[in-house]
């Protein structure tokens, strides 16, 4: 059986990435996608998989993979909110020139440190990364790595972004030249 953290979007993922031969509709519900995946798990066990960044080489895997908790699915609706919270706040101390004087969380840095390797484990999270990079330059953590986890989908999807972000061509040119406009 698939884990039922894993959603209809993260099997679209798995099928596209791994290269499953599955002919789906995206008008499909997870029900039938987990469907086709059972067919060709009970068809054949031994097909190896295309190069993916789920670091997945053979159906056994995958079956194992899909059989666990979506690893990006760890946090519920209220863990994640508190997640936030702490980021938003960890922003909002960077954005104030790290003075701990205008924090209204913050009275002291252990906390802040507490509260950084705590959400750091969270990247996927945007604002998570954000406060991340943010405190990357506090100079009383200049000994402290705060790297955040991401996992390989959303390291993937960053990627795509940023190199479409490169790929992208001039959208704008400006001339300038002197121009002259008489009226009669």
């Amino acid at each position: 059986m698939i884990h039922k953290s894993h959603s209809k979007t993260d099997l679209i993922d798995i099928i596209n990435y791994c290269g499953i031969p599955i002919v789906f509709n995206h008008s499909n519900n997870k029900k039938e996608l987990h469907e086709k995946i059972m067919m060709v798990f009970k068809e054949s066990s031994c097909v190896i998989l295309e190069d993916n960044h789920f670091k997945l080489k053979t159906m056994v895997q995958l079956k194992q993979y899909l059989t666990k908790p979506n690893p990006k699915k760890q946090l519920t609706i209220k863990e994640k909110s508190g997640v936030m919270a702490i980021a938003k706040s960890i922003i909002y101390y960077a954005q104030n020139g790290f003075d701990l004087r205008m924090s209204p969380h913050y009275q002291d840095t252990q906390t802040i440190l507490d509260d950084m390797l705590y959400i750091k484990g969270f990247g996927d999270i945007p604002s998570v990364r954000r406060a991340c990079r943010l405190m990357s330059s506090d100079p009383k953590f200049s000994d402290q790595v705060f790297k955040p986890l991401i996992s390989p989908q959303v390291m993937k999807t960053l990627a795509d972004k940023l190199l479409v972000k490169k790929n992208r061509p001039m959208q704008y040119t400006f001339t300038r030249k002197h121009i002259v406009i008489s009226f009669d």
